[in-house]
């Protein structure tokens, strides 16, 4: 069984739309997390500018820990959907 050309540019067209879904995907997460950052309210009492300041830092790693455990999931690459069933 051989493809046809209408087969290749199926996959073709799929593949151009999983790279574009991957590159929106990827700059409105990035843009989250940004936002996020420069944005950063907390409610409550005022805190001393010196626990603000080690309070960022743990911000920052633990963002950093969940992007990581994110993109290292196994259901984070697209190969699950190809994975048996049964």
């Amino acid at each position: 069984m051989s493809m046809q050309p209408l087969d290749a540019l199926v996959l073709v067209s799929l593949g151009h739309g999983a790279g574009m879904a991957l590159l929106v995907g990827a700059t409105s997460g990035v843009v989250l997390v940004l936002k996020s950052i420069f944005d950063f309210t907390r409610t409550g009492p005022e805190m001393a500018e010196e626990i603000l300041a080690h309070y960022r830092l743990y911000l920052a790693y633990s963002l950093g820990r969940l992007f990581a455990f994110a993109f290292s999931s196994p259901l984070s690459s697209p190969t699950w959907v190809f994975w048996p069933t049964s």
